[in-house]
């Protein structure tokens, strides 16, 4: 385990973690000692823990961006958090769409200005139910684009995808529901 554990140690630093998440993710690990894992196995168990963390504190992270720092496949990663899920009766929250709106204005290192009428864009549309079962970093990136516009930021979509880890079809259709049933203020 001391191999994987010092490549935890890199993913966490190289994705911006909170310790809390580590700590969360510690305490994962140790539910789950009785299972004897080998090799990737254990490598996309230990991932898989490390996803279940971000989900519980709220720490937005996707599933590619932990497949890129770790080596793990996305799919590994999904097989392995449904095992967890399954052995530890994990019930992981969505992530809330404003939560990701701040994790990715960081990341494209835009301004408050953008995150707070991104929030505000986000809230009119879950008063409309539009945000409910949709993917919360397309729904954010979406907001994002829209605040953006309305700021008159320049940014593209596929920059915005890019951090979102999702594709620009997805910011444009979610965009497009979003705009079409507010009242677009927010253009």
């Amino acid at each position: 385990m001391g191999v994987v554990l010092g490549e935890f140690d890199e993913i966490c630093e190289g994705l911006g973690v909170p310790w809390k998440v580590k700590e969360k993710t510690e305490d994962l690990r140790k539910s789950i000692e009785e299972f004897s894992f080998t090799g990737q196995k254990r490598k996309g168990i230990y991932v898989a823990t490390f996803y279940a963390a971000c989900r519980k504190m709220g720490v937005p992270r996707s599933y590619k961006e932990l497949a890129d720092a770790s080596g793990v496949s996305n799919e590994t990663i999904i097989k392995s958090l449904k095992f967890l899920s399954e052995k530890l009766d994990l019930h992981l929250p969505p992530y809330d769409p404003r939560d990701c709106v701040t994790y990715l204005v960081e990341k494209l290192d835009l301004s408050e200005s953008v995150g707070d009428k991104a929030k505000q864009i986000l809230e009119k549309a879950n008063e409309e139910n539009l945000v409910a079962g949709r993917n919360p970093f397309g729904v954010s990136a979406a907001a994002i684009q829209m605040a953006c516009s309305s700021e008159d930021v320049e940014i593209t979509y596929k920059k915005i995808a890019d951090a979102a880890t999702i594709t620009t079809v997805s910011i444009r259709s979610s965009r497009k529901e979003m705009k079409d049933e507010l009242d677009s203020n927010f253009s």
